[in-house]
């Protein structure tokens, strides 16, 4: 009888092993870090290639319009990705901070995109700089890139954990080096 419990017990203990194993913790910084960077990367070449058709010559408002739209939906994407990261305790709060200023610049480049909806010429594009909506878009955008660099940052301070990354004996979290590059530039968010 004495046996059976034993065998039962460890079979209990393996299998609760076994789940704990597979994904049942919290994600390690380098498990977000390499979840989040194929995110962010896609996220910013759609911006880049909308920042670049909007540097160009248009044919109407209703092109700019559009380019402004695809800044919106580049913003969505990423957030339905974004929300299924589960970030580690220590990125917790930088990851919600991320999550509101996405969705707060696809509200802001809504807005632009709504304002340049109502021009009927492209001569009016000109003073799209001094409304409201840009100027809270700007203001966002700012925002979200001082964030980026923060995150940028947060993983950079893994750098000086390397000389620790041998040492079996320092927990896990604490030699844990994490390289991620998000491509933060200040005003290209």
């Amino acid at each position: 009888m004495r046996r059976r419990r034993a065998h039962a017990l460890t079979a209990i203990v393996v299998t609760a092993l076994s789940i704990a194993s597979c994904g049942g913790g919290t994600p390690t910084l380098a498990d977000y870090a390499e979840q989040l960077e194929p995110a962010v990367a896609q996220m910013r070449f759609r911006i880049i290639a909308t920042d670049e058709a909007i540097a160009q010559p248009v044919s109407s408002p209703a092109e700019m319009e559009a380019h402004w739209r695809e800044r919106v939906a580049a913003r969505e994407e990423f957030l339905t990705v974004f929300e299924e990261i589960e970030p580690p305790d220590e990125a917790t709060a930088m990851h919600a901070a991320a999550e509101d200023v996405v969705r707060r610049l696809a509200t802001a480049e809504a807005a632009v995109a709504a304002q340049i909806g109502e021009y009927a010429e492209l001569s009016e594009l000109g003073g799209l700089g001094s409304t409201a909506a840009f100027r809270g878009f700007i203001e966002v955008n700012d925002e979200s890139t001082r964030i980026c660099l923060a995150a940028q940052g947060m993983f950079d301070e893994t750098q000086q954990r390397e000389i620790f990354a041998d040492m079996p004996w320092i927990p896990g979290e604490l030699n844990e080096v994490v390289q991620v590059v998000f491509g933060c530039v200040p005003g290209d968010s």
